[in-house]
């Protein structure tokens, strides 16, 4: 854990919006991010730049800490009718982006229809968390920590409270990704905005780094 005291700001502009797909689909490989990146791609190109790609997932359990399980050992999830696709792009993608609305993508042969969609701008929340974070996984949890804050501060964002939490693995073609979650609290707004908008690392068009709001870090305990 990580803690240092907090001060604020009122900075709310943000250039920033999650973009949100109504999808039809029943069901998807859990291990999904990859392909699903790449099968976008082939429609938005400029999607491995500034843009964030949402994993595509259940209710989440555990505060959203957990990742989707499989049911019945199998390697898929089941989706609900109310499962969405969201990316996270700049605003002036928006126009660009609704070229997905009407398309067809097939994740190791499971289809997604891609409906019409709407959008939001990111706003401050005192509190982010992020479910996927890449990390050495010969690393400890301090040094991890320590890392992030470190990797932060460069952007002039200086976390106040971080605490980690579940680790994951992610299937790619020439290597496994480790992943661990992370929530950080106490955050001024312009903080806020600023993590939300540049997010952690170069992979986020692959789900990694993306942060969200979350409930406040008491709520764990």
């Amino acid at each position: 854990m990580y803690w240092i005291e907090e001060n604020n700001s009122d900075n709310n502009n943000s250039d920033t919006i999650d973009y949100t797909f109504n999808i039809n689909c029943k069901e998807i490989p859990i291990d999904h991010i990859y392909q699903l990146s790449k099968s976008i791609e082939k429609i938005l190109p400029w999607i491995t730049s500034n843009t964030g790609l949402h994993h595509i997932h259940c209710p989440a359990e555990g505060n959203g800490w957990e990742r989707p399980s499989s049911t019945h050992n199998t390697n898929t999830i089941q989706l609900s009718k109310r499962t969405k696709l969201k990316l996270r792009i700049p605003s002036s993608r928006l126009n660009d982006i609704k070229k997905l609305s009407s398309q067809t993508i097939f994740i190791d042969g499971y289809p997604i229809i891609i409906n019409n969609g709407n959008y939001k701008p990111v706003t401050p929340h005192e509190t982010l968390f992020s479910r996927f974070i890449p990390y050495n996984p010969e690393a400890s949890e301090e040094e991890f920590i320590q890392l992030f804050a470190q990797k932060l501060q460069e952007h002039d964002i200086i976390p106040k409270k971080i605490l980690c939490g579940k680790t994951n693995s992610f299937q790619f073609p020439d290597k496994t990704i480790s992943t661990r979650s992370i929530m950080i609290a106490n955050l001024n707004n312009e903080n806020s905005l600023r993590l939300q908008q540049i997010g952690y690392g170069t992979m986020q068009h692959f789900g990694f780094g993306i942060f969200i709001p979350h409930k406040d870090i008491n709520a764990l305990s």
